[in-house]
């Protein structure tokens, strides 16, 4: 429908791999946006987890879902998503981002 569906997940590098006591107390709180991050600034296995269980699993319902992403390693790995049965995962193929997904090109 061309709608946005549930709130934004970003991930932010941090040395530390971790959030400062700083950074938390002046990050502006969004009920829209999940924000965590790690040492490189790219999801890991747990990050994805995390994802799933804050973004993904509070937004799904009884119907059944179609979850396309890229083939990127660390979300690839389909047993991430084996508990949610009403979820269809496709991966999207290697080198087509500029043809599959035209907006992730920078």
């Amino acid at each position: 429908s061309g709608d946005v569906v549930g709130p934004l997940f970003l991930c932010l590098k941090e040395e530390s791999g971790r959030l400062s006591d700083r950074i938390k107390r002046n990050l502006f709180q969004a009920v829209n946006v999940v924000v965590t991050c790690s040492k490189s600034g790219k999801l890991n296995r747990s990050l994805v987890m995390y994802w799933r269980d804050r973004v993904l699993k509070p937004i799904m319902d009884n119907g059944k879902y179609l979850l396309l992403s890229d083939s990127w390693g660390t979300q690839s790995v389909d047993d991430i998503y084996d508990d949610l049965d009403n979820l269809r995962r496709l991966e999207i193929p290697k080198k087509t981002t500029s043809v599959l997904q035209p907006l992730d090109v920078y």
